[in-house]
């Protein structure tokens, strides 16, 4: 049978186990926000990714019905495609171009950005659970050690 002192010592050991596990499953749910939150930023990338393709091929397809609205009106007014409408015909092929690179470089920054976001989300989640782990370590330690003192202090 266990005395009062005895049973006092178990009781803080018990308490003692409760935090520290408490701890590390903080330290779990943590763990798992970062990771559920890079996966939203990997989504969030993949659609910026989506949605500048998308945006750069309907640029494209403008710039092409642009172009041939040009080549149309030149012809029409009777204007040979040599010189001067050659050239504005080439300067608005080439603007096009970037425009569409513009876009499609845009969407790349903004998929890097999130991607970024994911990435250290997800250190600080491990992080904090590295954090926990080692927190309920120290509550074992400590709460094993004083309760070991005072034991031994009350006569144990």
């Amino acid at each position: 049978m266990c005395t009062g002192l005895e049973i006092a010592a178990i009781a803080a050991l018990a308490g003692g186990a409760t935090a520290a596990a408490g701890q590390v499953q903080q330290g779990i749910a943590a763990k798992k926000a970062g990771e559920y939150n890079a996966a939203v930023a990997e989504n969030q990338a993949l659609t910026a990714i989506n949605k500048a393709t998308f945006d750069a091929n309907r640029q494209e397809l403008e710039a092409q019905a642009r172009l041939s609205l040009m080549q149309t009106r030149f012809n029409k007014s009777g204007v040979d495609l040599k010189g001067t409408p050659l050239l504005v015909l080439t300067e608005q092929s080439a603007q096009d171009e970037l425009d569409h690179n513009a876009i499609i470089y845009g969407g790349g920054i903004t998929a890097s950005g999130f991607r970024e976001q994911g990435a250290l989300a997800k250190f600080e989640g491990q992080q904090k659970f590295t954090g926990s782990v080692a927190g309920a370590g120290s509550t074992l330690l400590t709460t094993g050690g004083e309760t070991y003192m005072g034991y031994k202090k009350a006569g144990g």
